[in-house]
């Protein structure tokens, strides 16, 4: 599997790393906002929700409170190695969809999979149970 998405070790705080995105993996990606919405986007999360993720899910420390794009810092642990591994396989799957003319039953299959897990409704419906789950399945 490609790493689309690596830790990256925060120059201001020791011990601290924030989630890096590959950008030679990502052909032709441009935005107007910043790029640190992706992984969110990934988890069909707003930005918001996927910050609580973070921190409640994945033990992250939330820095930039007053600023545009706050983001979140990990300390390396199981848990975030867990985030990196949804991220990557979520990135992959997009990119075989893309690049592949699958049948539309099959993408419908996924869809179903993927609200099974995360709810119907956007929004911040992940728990610990359901990253351990799935866990199991992406490792």
């Amino acid at each position: 599997m490609n790493k689309y998405f690596t830790l990256e070790e925060s120059p201001y705080k020791v011990g601290k790393y924030s989630i890096k995105i590959n950008f030679d993996l990502f052909p032709n990606m441009y935005t107007e906002g910043s790029y640190c919405i992706l992984p969110a986007r990934l988890m069909g999360l707003s930005y918001t929700s996927y910050l609580r993720m973070c921190r409640d899910v994945f033990e992250g420390e939330i820095i930039g409170k007053n600023n545009k794009y706050p983001i979140a810092y990990f300390t390396k642990t199981k848990k975030v190695q867990l985030l990196l591994k949804i991220l990557n396989s979520r990135a992959e799957l997009i990119f075989k969809i893309k690049n592949s003319h699958l049948p539309e039953e099959l993408i419908n299959e996924w869809q179903e999979e993927y609200y099974s897990f995360f709810g119907k409704e956007p929004g911040y419906t992940m728990n610990l149970e359901n990253v351990e789950e799935y866990g199991k399945e992406v490792m």
